[in-house]
């Protein structure tokens, strides 16, 4: 956010983020069958995220959904702090473990402000993607996006790999508690065809 500051002055969300949000949806990633979970070409993505890097956001190039998501979801795994801050990952596991989707929600309200409207943005999205009529043909359903997405969103505080194994299923049934719940609000909107 702070180089972005340079060239993008009034952008309250990561650039980025939103820009690779766009081109999903320009190329049609809510009619793509199994969008988030099919790899985009590596290459393209990595010439995508050189360009990014760059300050590069005109992509008329690219023509596959799958790379600009597959690039979305790097970006959010390769963020120096997860959007769950480590500090409520304990808390947002037990709740997800008592399947409390209420206890989830109300946990975003202890994230930083950046990362929470990063994580309402991205929500608000998946929300859009889950439709049943782009379900019946992305075969992404809440439960497959929350898969794909958790561990973008969290990431376990511990290097010890039995408990980062143990924890899986409980960071997707988080996730999926947060683009579920409509107790979880989000200011943000797309007009998804």
């Amino acid at each position: 956010m702070e180089t972005q500051k340079e060239f993008a002055p009034k952008e309250d969300l990561p650039l980025v983020m939103t820009t690779l949000v766009k081109k999903v949806i320009e190329l049609n990633g809510q009619r793509t069958e199994g969008i988030f979970r099919v790899p985009g070409d590596s290459e393209m993505v990595m010439a995508l995220k050189i360009r990014i890097e760059n300050g590069i956001y005109e992509w008329d190039d690219v023509m596959d959904a799958n790379v600009p998501g597959s690039l979305l979801k790097l970006w959010m795994r390769e963020l120096e702090q997860p959007i769950i801050s480590s500090d409520i990952y304990n808390d947002a596991i037990e709740a997800a473990r008592d399947d409390d989707s209420k206890k989830s929600c109300e946990l975003v309200s202890k994230i930083p402000e950046l990362n929470r409207k990063v994580l309402e943005y991205i929500i608000q999205f998946l929300r859009e993607m889950a439709k049943p009529e782009f379900e019946e043909v992305t075969k992404m359903s809440t439960i497959n996006l929350s898969m794909v997405f958790a561990p973008n969103f969290l990431r376990c505080p511990s290097s010890d790999p039995q408990l980062i194994f143990d924890t899986q299923k409980d960071q997707q049934t988080f996730v999926r508690h947060l683009i579920e719940d409509p107790i979880f609000e989000t200011k943000y909107q797309f007009d998804i065809k």
